[in-house]
C-alpha cells in the first residue's frame, strides 16, 4: 500500500475513475489521454479516457504506442498547508491537543474554505462542548496516522476503542468508514457511513464520504444523490461539488462536471484540484486551449504538480506544438523521475522529429523503470527501423512479439510484417 500522505480526519475525495479506464496498462498510440487524480483522497490511481491521436504518425505503419498517463502519486504535490495539516494531525495523534488546536486554527485563518481544516476545528469544538473526550480525539487522529503507514490492525483498534468510548459520536463511525474505504472494503464502508448518518442526519461530510464510496463501487447515481444531500445541508461545500463533478464525468455528463468543478473552484479558489479536474474534462471534450489554461492555473497554484505538467504537455502535443510538449514532459520527468510515462511520450516526439538517439534513450529509461511494458519495445523497434538500423530493429520487434498481449494484435501484425521485411533486406545484402 502506497503511503497515504494525504489522509486526513474528515473527507474522502472522489475523482474521475471508471470513465477514465486503462491507467498503467499498455494502450495503443492512438490512446493518449490526460491524467486524473485518484479516487478516495488520492489513495488509488484511477485511469484515463483515451483522446484522439496526435498528428504526424508515420505513413504506412502502425504508430508507436504511447504511455497511458499516470495519476498523481500520493504526496507528489504536497503544499505548505498540507504539511501543516500533517503537523497538526501528528500532534493530535500524540495527545498534544492544545498544540494541535493552535496549528489547525492558524491554518483556518490562512485557508478558511478548506473542509478538512474545518472538520478538525469541529472536533475540537465538540471537545469544548463536552461531546467527546480528549482520549477519543487522540484515538481518531492516531488511527489516521496508522492508516498513513498502512498499519490497518492498529488503525481499526483505535477506531474500535473510540466507538466504545462514544458509540453515538458520528465522526467515530465516519472514521471507521474511511478506513474500510481506503482498504477497498466498500460494503463495510457504506455500512459505517450509514451508521454515522443515522446518528447525525445533518452530517454533510458523511454524505460526501459515502458518495465517494459509491463512486468507487461505480454506483454513480447513488453517489450523486449523496453529494446532492451534502450540498443541500452545506451549500458552500466545495468538496461535495468537486466530487459530484467527477461522478457526472464518470456518467459522461461532461458539461455538468465542468459546472460542478467551476463552482468548487469558486468556493475554494486556493485549491488546485478542481481546476486540474476541469482541465481533464476539457481535454475529453477536445477543447485543448481550455484544458491548457486550467492546467496552467493548476501549476501556478502548485508548481510541483507533476500531472498538470504532463497533461499540459499532452495538450500541446495534441495541438502539434512539439516544442512545448517536450518541455512539459521534461519537467514531469524532473519532478517524478520514476514514472516511465512522460519518458515514453517524450520519446515518441523525439522519434517524430527524427531524433532517434534521444528517442531510444528515453525508451531505455522507461524500460529500466517498467520492464513489463512490452509496447515500449515496439516503439524502440520502430525508432531503430526508421533510423535504418535493421539489426537492432529486428531484435526489438522479436522482444515485443514474445511479450505482446492479446489486445496488441494490430501492433503484433505490423511487427511481424516489418520483421519479415527487414530479414529479407538483410539477406539480400
Amino acid at each position: 500500500m502506497t503511503r497515504l500522505t494525504y489522509l486526513r480526519l474528515l473527507l474522502i475525495l472522489a475523482f474521475i475513475s471508471e470513465a477514465l479506464s486503462g491507467c498503467g496498462r499498455e494502450t495503443p498510440a492512438v490512446s493518449q489521454a490526460p491524467a486524473s487524480p485518484p479516487a478516495s483522497s488520492r489513495v488509488a490511481a484511477p485511469p484515463t479516457l483515451p483522446a484522439p491521436p496526435p498528428a504526424g504518425q508515420t505513413a504506412g505503419t502502425t504508430a508507436p504506442e504511447s504511455a497511458t498517463p499516470a495519476a498523481p502519486t500520493p504526496g507528489s504535490q504536497t503544499t505548505d498547508l498540507e504539511a501543516e495539516y500533517e503537523k497538526g494531525a501528528s500532534l493530535a495523534a500524540a495527545g498534544k491537543l492544545e498544540e494541535a488546536r493552535a496549528v489547525f486554527e492558524a491554518m483556518a485563518r490562512a485557508d478558511p474554505n478548506d473542509a478538512n481544516i474545518a472538520a478538525a476545528i469541529a472536533v475540537f469544538r465538540d471537545l469544548d462542548q463536552g461531546l467527546v473526550s480528549s482520549k477519543l480525539i487522540q484515538l481518531l487522529f492516531r488511527a489516521m496516522q496508522y492508516a498513513n503507514d498502512a498499519r490497518w490492525k492498529e488503525a481499526h483498534a483505535d477506531v474500535d476503542e473510540a466507538v466504545k468510548l462514544s458509540p453515538r459520536y458520528a465522526r467515530a463511525h465516519d472514521t471507521r468508514g474511511k478506513l474500510h474505504l481506503f482498504q477497498g472494503q466498500y460494503d463495510r464502508a457504506v455500512q459505517a457511513f450509514g451508521q454515522a448518518l443515522a446518528l447525525d442526519p445533518q452530517f454533510a461530510e458523511g454524505f460526501t464520504n459515502r458518495g465517494a464510496t459509491y463512486s468507487e463501487m461505480k454506483q454513480y447515481d447513488r453517489a450523486i444523490d449523496d453529494y446532492n444531500r451534502a450540498i443541500q445541508l452545506r451549500p458552500a461545500f466545495a468538496d461535495a461539488y468537486r466530487n459530484r463533478g467527477s461522478a457526472h464525468a464518470n456518467k459522461r455528463g461532461l458539461d455538468q462536471a465542468i459546472a460542478d468543478y467551476t463552482r468548487a473552484h469558486e468556493l475554494h479558489p486556493r485549491a488546485a484540484d478542481a481546476l486540474f479536474l476541469r482541465g481533464v474534462v476539457y481535454s475529453l471534450k477536445e477543447e485543448w486551449d481550455a484544458a491548457i489554461a486550467d492546467f496552467t492555473k493548476t501549476i501556478e497554484r502548485e508548481p510541483s504538480y507533476p500531472d498538470a505538467h504532463y497533461n499540459r504537455a499532452l495538450m500541446h502535443q495534441q495541438k502539434g506544438d512539439d516544442e512545448q510538449a517536450i518541455a512539459g514532459y521534461t519537467t514531469a520527468v524532473e519532478i517524478i523521475p520514476n514514472d516511465p510515462k512522460p519518458l515514453i511520450n517524450r520519446g515518441l516526439l523525439y522519434a517524430r522529429r527524427r531524433e532517434y538517439e534521444r528517442a531510444i534513450a528515453d525508451y531505455d529509461k522507461a524500460l529500466a523503470l517498467a520492464p513489463a511494458l512490452a509496447f515500449v519495445h515496439y516503439n524502440k523497434a520502430l525508432a531503430f527501423d526508421q533510423w535504418g538500423r535493421a539489426k537492432e530493429a529486428i531484435a526489438e520487434y522479436r522482444i515485443f512479439l514474445e511479450r505482446a498481449a492479446p489486445n496488441q494484435a494490430p501492433l503484433a501484425t505490423n511487427a511481424r510484417g516489418r520483421l519479415t521485411a527487414l530479414q529479407k533486406q538483410l539477406s539480400a545484402q
